[in-house]
């Protein structure tokens, strides 16, 4: 009798429970009396009950999808800080001393593109590398920032693992590695330039072994290496515009894209060339993780490093012919993303300057009044001097920036609004769920409950 008194009451809470509800469908199933309605009722809630889970697991999906919504905006300035210039001559070695050094030995055939490769690792300790290349005096002629001399000793010295001697114009630091002011410009232009006189020139002797005669340029923010951007090669006897406009980008990171996230802290990954990368510079690039990713495989398989590539690490410089050199070379780049990418994460800002490049040749007269001016009148000053201007386009900047495109708050919004637009539900209407689960099982624990009373 008493399990059977049970069975009603549940029975009843249920029922009262659910013509009660907030939602459409199971009341109007109960209410109604006739079966054509019932049955009509029946049907619209299973078709609303499949439509709005189709919907459901569509959003669903979608989120997972992990999809961006990408975001484009130019946001202008009236004052742009300018860029680092880093200048090199493209030869490594350009002095005389090369030739003093090895004498006779020095010489190569005229299709020899990398003769020079093969005597970096020959040069005595006890030589200063620096002094087989251009001096800043020597390479920097002239330095402007538009009407105005840029101070020579502003301009501090980086050495590039395949150019050599290299000087930094606006980097923040002068040759004592003491900091000084940035250039700003406030107008965009050629007026609004720096404007370089390079002296690309070698030694006589030096000629008839390199085929190359050219200046090279790397500009790039002053958090970055000039390692990790391309540069552009400026020739002798031409005046190269460079016009630059810039791109910030930030992505999402993974999920969402390839990108890792914030790259800024040591504790940020658990690798340790990253975190060699951050103790040495304080910046970190991934071009230049990568490259020290393959200088560490060689120094596990050859115990040597590559002297043309970034390195910061204590090992004798590879032989410029040694087969293991070439074998580990090849294994690593074709597979870097095994062997690389995990010890390398990749950043998701990126500070990019597009490059609108324009050349023409130095004017005849202009030549000879240089020549002349400066008592250059026995050189051919368009076998040497390479002109450069580098200017913006403009003061405006493009930025680009990344969102889900479904959020977690989007996703519970659709599915509370599909839920409410098909069957009527909300939020309380899973309480009464609960509601219904605590008065049933408060028949089972309460001992005292007067079920026939309860019933009627």
């Amino acid at each position: 009798m008493e399990k059977t008194s049970k069975k009603i009451l549940i029975k009843k809470i249920i029922k009262e429970s659910i013509l009660s509800s907030t939602g459409h469908g199971f009341p109007n199933i109960i209410r109604s009396e006739k079966w054509p309605f019932k049955i009509l009722w029946i049907l619209s809630t299973l078709v609303s009950i499949g439509l709005c889970s189709l919907l459901i697991i569509q959003s669903i999906l979608l989120y997972f999808s992990y999809e961006v919504t990408t975001k484009i905006r130019v946001i202008s300035e009236f004052k742009s800080e300018f860029p680092t210039i880093t200048v090199c001559n493209i030869n490594f070695f350009t002095t005389q001393l090369i030739t003093d050094t090895f004498g006779s030995d020095f010489n190569s055939t005229p299709d020899d593109f990398f003769f020079d490769l093969g005597f970096r690792d020959k040069i005595p300790k006890n030589l200063d590398l620096k002094l087989f290349g251009d001096s800043k005096e020597k390479l920097i002629k002239t330095a402007k920032e538009s009407i105005y001399s840029i101070n020579m000793s502003q301009i501090k010295y980086f050495y590039h693992p395949e150019h050599g001697n290299c000087y930094q114009i606006n980097s923040g630091f002068d040759q004592n590695g003491h900091q000084v002011p940035l250039i700003t410009f406030l107008r965009p232009g050629r007026i609004a330039a720096i404007s370089l006189i390079l002296n690309v020139s070698l030694h006589q002797e030096l000629r008839k072994h390199n085929m190359n005669m050219a200046g090279i340029i790397f500009i790039h923010n002053k958090t970055q290496s000039p390692l990790s951007v391309d540069g552009v090669i400026v020739s002798p006897g031409f005046i190269t515009n460079i016009g630059l406009m810039r791109t910030f980008s930030h992505q999402k990171p993974k999920p969402y894209s390839s990108c890792d996230g914030s790259v800024d802290k040591m504790e940020n990954y658990d690798s340790n060339l990253y975190k060699l990368i951050l103790a040495k510079t304080k910046f970190y690039h991934r071009k230049v993780c990568i490259d020290l990713c393959y200088q560490e495989q060689l120094i596990i398989k050859c115990n040597c490093t590559d002297s043309v590539v970034e390195s910061v690490f204590e090992h004798n410089h590879c032989q410029f012919d040694d087969v293991c050199l070439n074998e580990v070379y090849d294994y690593t780049f074709k597979n870097v993303d095994k062997i690389c990418y995990s010890k390398c994460p990749f950043e998701c800002d990126k500070f990019v300057y597009t490059k609108m490049i324009s050349i023409n040749k130095f004017g005849e007269e202009w030549k000879k009044s240089y020549e002349t001016f400066y008592g250059l009148e026995n050189r051919t000053i368009g076998d040497e001097l390479a002109v450069v201007r580098i200017y913006y386009e403009a003061l405006d900047f493009t930025e680009i920036t990344e969102t889900p495109t479904l959020s977690i708050v989007s996703l519970i919004a659709n599915i509370g609004g599909v839920i409410g637009l098909f069957l009527g539900l909300s939020v309380l209407s899973f309480v009464e769920v609960i509601d219904i689960i605590i008065q049933i099982l408060s028949l089972f624990f309460n001992k005292k409950i007067n079920l026939v009373a309860l019933i009627n």
